[in-house]
């Protein structure tokens, strides 16, 4: 009977400590991961030495360029689709996730993010063809503000279906910034993938 009862409360705080684990690692959810899906498509877009066409509008004023980036450059044009990845250990578990089948007016079903009040990337909508492995669409939008700096964008990336994976051919962002002690500016970009066949 002695040798009973440390034998119990061992197996007793035992089995409390893999219940907690569980219930820790059972938690934990994970979301889309953009910062991957980024990585993919620049790698992609060099590769096939793709073009940008990019047209700018900045407080009314347009200007247009094309160009071939290298990756440093893809990687700068796509950084607000990468920023708005949140699909971080810190932030597992605070966006709630809605999924809805065959929207109106299409034939795609849309994954929406929405997260916590003050998120930096308040919602984020994935637009998709049966699952996420057909991609179509991302729309979201990135909010930063401190001391210096507040700046809203919101942005759109269109894909279309490359041997079954998703292969960027557009994107827009648009948005607001204003510096302390500087005049608001608003901006408008819109680029188009160009590839030679």
């Amino acid at each position: 009977m002695k040798n009973f009862l440390p034998l119990l409360i061992i197996v007793i705080v035992f089995l409390g400590c893999q219940n907690q684990s569980q219930e820790i690692s059972g938690g934990r959810q994970t979301y889309f991961d953009l910062d991957s899906l980024v990585g993919a498509q620049i790698t992609l877009l060099v590769a096939e030495q793709a073009a940008l066409t990019k047209n700018a509008m900045l407080n009314g004023d347009k200007d247009s360029t094309q160009l071939i980036p290298d990756s440093l450059g893809w990687s700068q044009e796509l950084n607000l689709v990468r920023a708005a990845n949140f699909n971080k250990p810190v932030l597992w578990g605070l966006y709630e996730v809605e999924t809805s089948r065959n929207e109106p007016g299409h034939n795609l079903s849309v994954r929406t993010y929405t997260g916590p009040e003050g998120a930096a990337t308040p919602w984020l909508k994935l637009y998709y063809l049966d699952d996420l492995e057909h991609l179509k669409k991302i729309e979201g939008i990135n909010i930063h503000n401190n001391e210096l700096l507040k700046s809203t964008r919101s942005f759109e990336v269109d894909f279309e279906d490359f041997g079954g994976k998703p292969r960027i051919t557009q994107y827009q962002i648009k948005g607001a910034q204003k510096m302390i002690m500087q005049d608001s500016v608003n901006f408008i970009i819109n680029g188009h993938i160009n590839r030679v066949p």
